[in-house]
């Protein structure tokens, strides 16, 4: 038998008690089934199960004589470490399905598996990844309010302007080698890393909170990277909403910043490392 957390007998009212339930809520099949085996059954202090180990070392000794306790957390720590351990590749058709479940196109945006790469040690789930690669699968339309005053200043835009022109003559459109140019502008303006990565992380998505900024760049495509990071004009506040206007839709007040789809052709996959016009357009690179 299994039991809620509550110690009372699994049910509905504890949340998903369906196989695709928890696909829809971003489980991974090799996670989920790994979870149920170890619910009931153990060897020694080892949690995590291939396929191959399952069928090698299972036995009835090993079975529990008492009723299992599901354990939510636990299993969104297991889902963790199986989209850590398994192939980028093999992760990526899972997070492209969320991907078109929030009504995002995965052929608009980066390589999914780039961004398995990039998000895998931060979220739990396939959903919460999706949901954090929304701002490269769709045009940025604000920025946090409090992220814009503290790093799109005027210093902040003079480094973001350098960061450009180099990125923008950048002949290897990969995370080393947009880590090595960043570090070598910091270096050359004397100042730390943080100093040039912030302003751009805040320019590329908005906020203070995401990958590594070689991932944050690389991930938004040569394009739409140079686009984003190159202010047109110095923000003005506006509103009560907390944030700060990019040319795009209105946000209603209190929420997070909204954006639309994009236009009617695609945007470069990130993993193509190929270069693309520097020109901002509407929702891309200006402020007003």
């Amino acid at each position: 038998m299994i039991l809620g957390p509550d110690g009372s007998k699994l049910s509905k009212r504890h949340g998903a008690v369906s196989v695709l339930a928890y696909r829809d809520e971003g489980f991974l099949p090799q996670a989920l089934l790994n979870y149920l085996l170890r619910l009931g059954w153990s060897h020694g202090d080892q949690e995590v199960f291939s396929r191959e180990e399952m069928i090698a070392l299972f036995s009835l000794a090993g079975v529990h004589r008492s009723p299992a306790r599901f354990d939510p957390e636990k299993l969104r720590w297991l889902n963790q470490v199986w989209m850590k351990r398994l192939d980028p590749a093999e992760v990526a058709p899972h997070l492209a399905w969320q991907l078109r479940a929030l009504g995002l196109d995965p052929g608009r945006g980066p390589e999914p598996a780039a961004v398995v790469r990039a998000l895998a040690d931060r979220v739990h789930t396939l959903r919460e990844m999706a949901e954090r690669a929304r701002v490269w699968y769709e045009p940025l339309a604000g920025y946090q309010e409090e992220a814009a005053a503290r790093h799109l200043t005027p210093a902040g835009a003079a480094l973001l302007r350098a960061a450009r022109a180099r990125l923008a003559a950048l002949a290897d459109w990969s995370p080393p080698a947009i880590e090595a140019e960043l570090k070598a502008l910091a270096a050359e303006h004397a100042v730390g890393l943080g100093r040039i990565a912030q302003p751009l992380r805040v320019a590329i998505t908005g906020g203070e909170v995401s990958p590594a900024i070689d991932h944050t760049v690389f991930l938004a495509g040569r394009e739409e990277a140079l686009a984003r990071h190159r202010p047109r004009h110095r923000p003005s506040r506006g509103g009560g909403d907390g944030l700060r206007r990019r040319c795009g839709p209105a946000t209603a007040p209190g929420s997070a910043p909204t954006t639309t789809p994009g236009s009617s052709s695609p945007r470069p996959r990130a993993s193509a490392g190929a270069g693309g016009s520097d020109s901002p357009r509407c929702g891309g690179g200006c402020w007003r």
